[in-house]
């Protein structure tokens, strides 16, 4: 398996990719250099670790518990590692969900507001 395969985006991630561009200014090379090395990192967390686990924090949406089992040979010979997953989200991002599905504008339009203020700072002071 070569780290083409394991690298390639997906539409999801794309658009992820060209949001953060998009609010921080950084160029979307650099943002997904950074995203590639990030799951590198939490790669090796695993492997390096004597019991196959990792606990990988996600700013803001949780930690994600990461178990590696063991390689299952499939039908074709191709090798799929067994990962057990636990998600334990974080309580502000539990509690911006609930807000947002009972109060959407009350809570989400002065945040987004904020946010599209400081990526035009962002973007103006870039520019100069």
């Amino acid at each position: 398996m070569t780290n083409n395969n394991l690298l390639k985006l997906d539409e999801d991630t794309k658009n992820v990719i060209m949001e953060i561009s998009a609010l921080s200014g950084i160029p979307q090379n650099i943002v997904k250099e950074v995203l590639e090395y990030l799951l590198c990192s939490w790669a090796i967390k695993v492997a390096d670790n004597p019991e196959n686990y990792a606990a990988l924090t996600i700013p803001y949406l949780g930690r994600v518990n990461v178990k590696y089992s063991k390689d299952k040979v499939l039908p074709n010979g191709e090798i799929s590692p067994e990962v057990d997953t636990f998600v334990d989200l974080a309580s502000n991002f539990k509690k911006l969900v609930g807000d947002v599905y009972y109060e959407r504008d009350i809570c989400l339009i002065p945040m987004l507001q904020r946010k599209i203020e400081q990526a035009i700072m962002v973007a103006s002071s870039s520019m100069e």
